[in-house]
């Protein structure tokens, strides 16, 4: 499975202290979409800027919280999930989830663009 092999490639790799630009591709707002700065200490999410500005609502995941949200997306049969791993550290370079192909507007995309250790 590609998501299990991703996950342990993360693992193996050890990083708990990361920076990350990621961006959202949703039906929302440009400030909902980002791109977005996340700082990652310990494991979780430190810092999230957009537009040089704090953000407190709705902050993009973390890549522990990517590979969560692929996991929900898989058990719960969503209509149709893609992603992208990085080669070498297993993280999430891409990722697009269709929950329902009824429903208009409900999808939901992400694209890592850098991802540095700290």
């Amino acid at each position: 499975d590609e998501l299990a092999l991703a996950r342990a490639k993360w693992a193996d790799a050890g990083m708990q202290d990361y920076e990350l630009t990621i961006t959202r591709s949703c039906f929302c707002p440009p400030e909902w979409r980002g791109p977005y700065t996340v700082t990652v200490e310990g494991g979780a999410v430190t810092s999230v800027v957009y537009a040089d500005r704090p953000v407190s609502q709705g902050e993009p995941p973390s890549v522990e919280g990517l590979f969560e949200m692929l996991e929900e997306a898989y058990a719960k049969g969503a209509a149709r999930v893609d992603a992208t791993y990085h080669q070498d550290w297993g993280y999430p370079e891409s990722l697009y989830i269709d929950r329902d192909e009824r429903i208009a507007d409900e999808e939901i995309g992400y694209t890592i663009s850098e991802l540095i250790r700290r």
